[in-house]
Formats: structure tokens, C-alpha cells, sequence
């Protein structure tokens, strides 16, 4: 059909027209003296065919591509393409010009301008129910090759008024199309371009919102025992009597601890700040709030941890100064209210409690010292006096033993955990979760259309 309108196209005529690949291609191949060709990109098809027409019918050729990689992506082309054309950029006297989507093709003395498809998102129409071009004559021809005449050429005149401004299209040195071309192969040979005929098209949302899960784990230091069984086995005959168990803090001991506290309420005020109760469902975050959040959070838990280390480093200087001074007044009583300070005292206790157990049963020593016989022997010889040796045994059967806690191992288990949940169908359909939406205005997802790479083996 186009064929029949190029016969009938007179220099001035101008008509609108169906193109198609094929037909486009079979408008190229009438070609006599000259082909110009501007287009945002080519198959590998479409230069091969160039080339040789040039070659077979002595045919001079102008070809414009459009150099950016997006052009590749969109389905304008192949990078195949642009391989073969670069390396006969002088037989096609190649151009190149960013951001070509209008494609020129111009054959002898007629013109035909059209809209190509983009295959990233729309098939190669084979019928078209609306023109997607235009053919016309000399006089468009002439009108077109002048502004594509060179760096120094004016817009041409127009011959009525418009406000549309028009363009001389400057040629590119060869230089410069071949870096040009070279850095375009680059990016595409690194991040190749998916196949558009493997593509599909599916529907998708965005998680605008997300449900955040925080478990805090070692701050909040708690009422902890330890099992004294393994202790009291070794004195069998006043085991019942002993205690079965050693509480390692009381509950003033707790309420003492100031800076756990102020962490709870630090973080409790971030979570007010950049998350919504979401009820029994959690606590709702913006997507674009994540890291912002995990910021806050990661800063807050480090000026914790430190606080605490250098909490202990004060006191550990404080108590080596004063440890024989009793404390009397309320700003020494705060400034030893610390972790390590309670676990050291606590220890003490310990050691003094089990110590005065053991006095009272010399006979089970030997069990008792089983686990430093070379403690014990030093003792029998006399090289050490019995309350040295007791103390020393009863320390290291509480440390590797009973396992005590050390403040350094309560410390490094300080962590925040976060995880993240998409918000499901089914809470979307839950009527008390809409209800906590529409309380606080919330639009938790976007919804948007894109494309899939299919499987070519199951076609």
C-alpha cells in the first residue's frame, strides 16, 4: 500500500500512511542515488541490509542513531546493531544525536517520517487501525536534508508563523560518534538489555508502608539466679539447708540502674516519632523512613553501649581508690549505682555466702578443690594459707562453674533487632486494620504496571 502512494507522491503532496518493518524496509530498497536515515535505533537486520545496498547500488547514505543506552532498553533497537555500524561508520557516514524518537527515512526524492515502536512495552504493530506516518515529496525532502546540513546552517525560513521553534541538527565529528558509541556498547555490555519479545506485561503495587518488628535484647537487665545444686552437691550432709539458688540482682539493685532507662525511653520516643501504632497488628513505618529509622536507633544503642563502658571505666578507678571507705553520702551512692558495680557486689556476696559454707565442711575439700588440685596441694604444704585458697577455689567454681555474668558479656549482648513485613492482602481486607489507616490517613501501597522477562522455552 505505501508503495503505491510513494508512485503517486508528487513533490508537494504530503499524505498520511501505515508503516510497517517490512514496508519500511521494502521503501529503502528502491533506492537509486540516496538513502538518509534517522532513527533511535536499528536491528542488526536493518544495518546489514543498509550495507550492502550502499555497497551493491552504489547508493550514498547518511545514518543518524541515537547513541543513549535507554534507546536500547526501550526496544528502539539492538546493541548488535550499533557493533556492526561502528565498524562501517565511513560506508554509512554514521551520526549520532541524543534523543531521537521522530524516525526520518528519506529514499531519492521522497520522504516518510514515522513514530517506530518502542518493544519494551508494545509489540511490532503488523496492522495499524490509525496511520503512524507520513510520506511526502521533493519540497519535504529539500525542507528536512536543509536542517540536517551542518554546523554553520540557520533554521530555515518559515513560510507562515508558528509557535513551534525549529532546529538545524549539527554533525558530529568522527571522533566523537566513535567514543561516543564505544561508551554505549560499554554500559550495555555490563548491564545487558532484556530481549523485548521475552517481555510481558503484569500489574504490581509498592509497598508504601511496611509493619516493623523491634525486639530489644540485653538492655533490659532483669532478675537473674543462678543454680547453686551443683554447689550444695558437694556438702551433702547440710545440702537441704543450704540456698538453692543465688539472686544476682534485687529489685532496688534494678531500679538503681539509671542509664538502661534512659535507652528505653530513648527509643521509645524514636518509635513514637517515625512510626504509627498500628495496634495488636505493630507499628507502621514509610518504606522511604527505613533507613532514617535504623539510623536513629543504630546511634541511640552506640551512645547506650558507651555510656555503660565508660560508666565502668570510672567506676573500676573509684572503687580501686575507695575501696576500703564506706559510702555515706547520696552523690557516692549514685555514682556507683552502674552494672559493674552491682554484678561486683553481687559477686562478693557470692563468694562470702559459699565461702562461710565451705568453712563448716573441711572434710569435702577434696571434692571442692577437684577442679585445682595444684591449689590445693600449695595449700597442704602450707605455701598458702587456707582463706586465700578457699577464696580463690570458691571465685573460680562461681566464674567457670556457676557462670557468673561479666558486665563486658552483658554489654557486647546489647543489640537491636529489626525486622520488616509487608502489609498482606488479608490485613487490607481486615476491617480493624482499615480502621487504623483511616485514623492516621495512611495510603500503604502504589499501585503500577511493568514488564516481566519470560521464559522463551515455554513459547
Amino acid at each position: 500500500m505505501l508503495q503505491g502512494i510513494i508512485m503517486n507522491t508528487n513533490n508537494s503532496t504530503i499524505q498520511l500512511v501505515y508503516a510497517t518493518k517490512e514496508v519500511i524496509l521494502s521503501f529503502i530498497r528502491g533506492a537509486k542515488e540516496k538513502i538518509f536515515i534517522a532513527k533511535p535505533g536499528y536491528t542488526e537486520k536493518e544495518i546489514i541490509f543498509l550495507i550492502e545496498l550502499i555497497e551493491k547500488n552504489n547508493v550514498k547514505c547518511t545514518t543518524y542513531i541515537d547513541p543513549d543506552e535507554s534507546a536500547i532498553r526501550f526496544g528502539f533497537g539492538e546493541s548488535k546493531a550499533i557493533k556492526v555500524a561502528q565498524e562501517k561508520m565511513e560506508i554509512l557516514n554514521l551520526q549520532t544525536i541524543k534523543g531521537i524518537r521522530l524516525s526520518i527515512v528519506i529514499v531519492d526524492d521522497k520522504a516518510l517520517i514515522f513514530t517506530p515502536a518502542a518493544l519494551s512495552w508494545e509489540e511490532e504493530p503488523t496492522e495499524l487501525a490509525y496511520p503512524n506516518g507520513l510520506i511526502g515529496g521533493k519540497d519535504l525532502v529539500d525542507k528536512i536534508l536543509l536542517q540536517f546540513s551542518g554546523p554553520d546552517q540557520l533554521p530555515p525560513a518559515l513560510e507562515n508563523i508558528t509557535i513551534f521553534p525549529t532546529t538545524t541538527i549539527q554533525q558530529v565529528k568522527k571522533t566523537i560518534t566513535e567514543a561516543t558509541l564505544k561508551q554505549t556498547l560499554e554500559a550495555l555490555e555490563k548491564n545487558p538489555p532484556v530481549d523485548p519479545s521475552t517481555l510481558r506485561q503484569v500489574n504490581l503495587y509498592r509497598n508504601l508502608y511496611k509493619l516493623i518488628k523491634m525486639e530489644v535484647r540485653g538492655a533490659n537487665i532483669k532478675n537473674k539466679s543462678l543454680d547453686l545444686r551443683q554447689f550444695n552437691k558437694i556438702f551433702p550432709d547440710i545440702n537441704q539447708r543450704l540456698k538453692s539458688s543465688w539472686i544476682v540482682f534485687t529489685n532496688e539493685d534494678i531500679d538503681n540502674l539509671i542509664l538502661p532507662k534512659k535507652f528505653s525511653y530513648l527509643i521509645s520516643k524514636i518509635e513514637q516519632k517515625l512510626t504509627f501504632d498500628a495496634g495488636r497488628f505493630g507499628r507502621l513505618i514509610k518504606t522511604t523512613d527505613k533507613h532514617h529509622f535504623e539510623k536513629n536507633i543504630e546511634r541511640a544503642k552506640m551512645a547506650f553501649i558507651n555510656a555503660m563502658k565508660n560508666n565502668i571505666e570510672k567506676i573500676s578507678v573509684c572503687t580501686s581508690i575507695k575501696k576500703d571507705r564506706k559510702i555515706t553520702n547520696t552523690s557516692d551512692k549514685k555514682a556507683i549505682m552502674s552494672l559493674a558495680v552491682l554484678l561486683q557486689e553481687s559477686k562478693k556476696g557470692l563468694i562470702e555466702y559459699l565461702s562461710f559454707t565451705a568453712i563448716q565442711k573441711k572434710d569435702c575439700w577434696g571434692k571442692l578443690f577437684s577442679d585445682n588440685k595444684a591449689l590445693y596441694r600449695m595449700m597442704k604444704q602450707n605455701e598458702l594459707n587456707e582463706t586465700e585458697a578457699l577464696n580463690c577455689v570458691i571465685e573460680d567454681f562461681v566464674d567457670n562453674r556457676l557462670k557468673f555474668p561479666k558486665t563486658d558479656e552483658m554489654i557486647e549482648a546489647i543489640d537491636v533487632k529489626l525486622a520488616y513485613y509487608d502489609v498482606s492482602n488479608e490485613l487490607l481486607n481486615d476491617e480493624e486494620f482499615i480502621k487504623v489507616l483511616d485514623e492516621y490517613g495512611l495510603k500503604v501501597r502504589k499501585y503500577d504496571s511493568a514488564y516481566e522477562e519470560q521464559d522463551k522455552r515455554r513459547h
